[in-house]
């Protein structure tokens, strides 16, 4: 048999595990550490002249980038005229090849996974690093856990060098952007589409845009994604919000990860949909933008006008009449709050916490408040079984909002511990009576009577019954 393939002196490669366009990964034995790695090598007959320019850019980005959802790079080398990488081996399989073997996956499943990848982008692109190629077969799934791979084409925000041909367009036909087909502008928004026709196809099992590399490519300009109802109001909303034919209208990454995140956490509730906050023009708007929640049940929008006249008329009132002097430094939020009435005298504290909490996190917390007044209305109600999914709801919105830049880490530890704290002062959850144990030996007492009891009455009938009349037996019997 021929000798193994060693590359660097110490990298000795095993079988292939992946190709892709202008590579092939391979499993490998770093004989010099005495740990499986993946080896990314570039192939000799790549005809494209900007393929090893990629390359190398892939390892430059991985290199500058270090999350738990992101394949690791621990080496880099030229072998001759072959380039390769040395990346963390992944024990498991891509979402491509598990969606063919097993078909949709549950809902709770896909918003875990797809929460895990959406936190992932987010961080990139807090780095300036768009993936550009987000398809099933560039995420690696090992048990519950979920890495992004293959950073070969991720660009860097405002960078012009594009390795590419004028005229060509890069990524996977099945998943582009609109604005990838069209060779407009790339923003982080391409990779916001791109995963939102991944979590479409994990939840139906059956890609959005199929047919040749054209027909898929060209349909989205005109078509949007076939969202089926079958997949729930929440999964509609934030699918159908994320495939939008405008990048400016889609939501940010860190908006979908904390939507994924409470839908994982409610198994397939579906309590509350997101409500999108646009991509921000300006790097100021950028920074305030976040994830807000509504409840799943929709207003009219002449219900929406009523509201707003209602607070239009008492604003002027308030600034007319002069009922109500606010220092500068002031937030009418922080100064109108009071704990709503119903609300159970031990839960008080930890409620007052909480809003103490928040406003101290004001303005960046401001999106907060929607999913607090929903939080009040529940414990006055003492409906604590929708608390606690509000709660969840808030964890999540919070957690977004430091990734967002929104919050301070101090801030949303503050807000956190708060909803913990309140969620441990509820009411436990009723617990199920048992039923009674016995139930099978009385259903099954009276059964051997029942077939007995007509034998013996037919016995008695047989000698009681008259053979002519005046007959001793008959009174006997009705004696008896």
């Amino acid at each position: 048999m021929p000798e193994p393939r060693v590359l660097g002196g110490r990298y000795v490669l095993g079988d292939v595990v992946g190709s892709g366009g202008m590579a092939d990964v391979y499993r490998a034995e770093d004989s010099l550490l005495g740990r499986t790695v993946a080896v990314k090598l570039l192939r000799d007959s790549v005809p494209d002249p900007g393929a090893r320019e990629r390359f190398r850019d892939e390892a430059r980005t991985l290199a500058r980038l270090s999350h738990p959802g992101l394949v690791t790079v621990l080496d880099v080398g030229t072998e001759g005229e072959n380039q390769y990488l040395v990346m963390q081996y992944v024990d498991g399989t891509d979402l491509s090849r598990l969606l063919r073997s097993e078909g949709a996956q549950p809902p709770a499943r896909v918003a875990a996974l797809g929460n895990q990848v959406a936190q992932a982008l987010a961080y990139a692109h807090a780095n300036g690093i768009v993936h550009r190629d987000v398809k099933p077969g560039n995420i690696l799934v090992d048990g519950d856990r979920v890495l992004l791979t293959d950073f070969g084409i991720a660009r860097a925000l405002g960078d012009a060098a594009r390795h590419t041909r004028t005229g060509d367009t890069i990524g996977s036909p099945a998943y582009l952007s609109p604005e990838q087909v069209s060779g407009e502008p790339l923003t982080e928004a391409v990779d916001v589409y791109s995963l939102g026709l991944v979590l479409l196809e994990a939840l139906t099992g059956a890609r959005a845009y199929d047919g040749t590399p054209v027909e898929a490519a060209v349909a989205r300009l005109t078509t949007a994604p076939a969202i089926p109802v079958s997949v729930g109001p929440v999964w509609r909303d934030l699918l159908e919000a994320m495939t939008r034919r405008l990048p400016e209208e889609r939501p940010t990454l860190a908006a979908v990860a904390a939507v994924l995140e409470a839908e994982a956490a409610e198994g397939t509730g579906a309590s509350f949909v997101p409500l999108v906050v646009p991509t921000p023009a300006t790097e100021v708007e950028q920074t305030m933008a976040a994830t807000m929640y509504t409840p799943a049940v929709r207003r009219s929008p002449l219900t929406a006008w009523w509201r707003w006249a209602v607070a239009a008329v008492v604003a002027v009132g308030l600034v007319v009449g002069g009922a109500v002097l606010l220092r500068p430094e002031q937030s009418p939020a922080v100064t109108a709050w009071k704990v709503p009435a119903g609300v159970s005298a031990s839960l008080e504290p930890a409620l007052k916490t909480l809003h103490a909490s928040v406003d101290a996190a004001l303005p960046g917390a401001e999106p907060l408040k929607t999913r607090l007044g929903l939080v009040d209305q529940s414990l006055a109600a003492h409906s604590y079984t929708q608390v606690r999914r509000d709660l969840t709801a808030l964890a999540a919105q919070t957690r977004a909002l430091r990734a967002g830049g929104s919050v301070s880490a101090a801030e949303a530890d503050a807000i956190l511990a708060a909803v913990a704290a309140l969620r441990a002062g509820l009411p436990a959850p009723p617990t199920p009576t048992p039923t009674a144990t016995p139930t099978p030996t009385v259903v099954k007492a009276p059964a051997a009577p029942t077939k007995k009891a007509p034998a013996k009455a037919k016995g008695n009938d047989k000698k009681s019954k008259p053979k002519g009349p005046g007959k001793k037996g008959k009174g006997k019997g009705k004696r008896k």
